[in-house]
């Protein structure tokens, strides 16, 4: 037969100076400003993430229609002098030439 565990006693929180390892020398001897909150006695490098504070999160961008992006090609030498000169004729880089060739046959 088994028997239930002891009950173990509820966590308390933190004392007056907060984590261990979160005390410096300046949040030593200053009295956080509210007791419940470690603002202003941020650690050192052995500090949890969760005494360090927020970070900012990174906004997502996405891209515009109007925006450039790489693109590369493989190709055999033959193609790329062709698409050279037929660049160099339209007096347009090759970047500009590819740009409306794609344009101008993509759907």
């Amino acid at each position: 037969m088994t028997t239930n565990p002891r009950p173990r006693p509820a966590l308390r929180k933190a004392p007056n100076p907060g984590h261990p390892a979160a005390v410096t020398d300046d949040a030593a001897t200053a009295a956080p400003s509210n007791q419940g909150s470690l603002n202003g006695q941020l650690g050192t490098g052995s500090t949890s993430d969760a005494l360090r504070g927020r970070t900012k999160k990174n906004k997502k961008t996405t891209l515009r229609d109007s925006e450039l992006v790489d693109v590369t090609v493989e190709m055999n030498r033959a193609i790329r002098r062709r698409l050279r000169n037929a660049a160099k004729t339209s007096g347009l880089t090759v970047d500009e030439y590819l740009a409306t060739l794609l344009d101008s046959t993509l759907p």
